[in-house]
């Protein structure tokens, strides 16, 4: 089975960004480009394929959020800065999402 040339990502508008992560790091490995992402001395990765990894990136996130990557110097950094943004977010509501759940009571009359 061969996978298609064109494929549509959903822009990240800072919803949803560990299902749009997962998709992201698929495609960039799929077009050769994941290694860029994941390397942070630019000296040691190809200029094309970090310039097509970018494009990728700025492509995939929506306008309301292209300031967090704009200004950065590669794709490494782009990407940190959109983990840095919203993976932290992510952990904090879940830690606070596990101490409410832990500190809800059954109520017997509902029984």
């Amino acid at each position: 089975m061969s996978l298609p040339d064109k494929v549509t990502i959903r822009q990240f508008d800072g919803k949803g960004f560990l299902s749009w992560k997962y998709v992201m790091e698929s495609v960039l490995d799929q077009k050769g480009c994941k290694k860029v992402i994941l390397e942070a001395d630019i000296s040691k990765v190809d200029k094309e394929v970090e310039s097509k990894a970018k494009m990728i990136l700025a492509l995939s996130v929506a306008e309301s959020r292209i300031s967090i990557i704009r200004r950065k110097e590669s794709a490494y950094l782009q990407w940190r800065a959109l983990c840095d943004k919203f993976e932290k977010r992510s952990a904090a509501n879940r830690a606070t999402l596990r101490l409410k759940l832990s500190s809800m009571k059954m109520d017997k009359k509902k029984c």
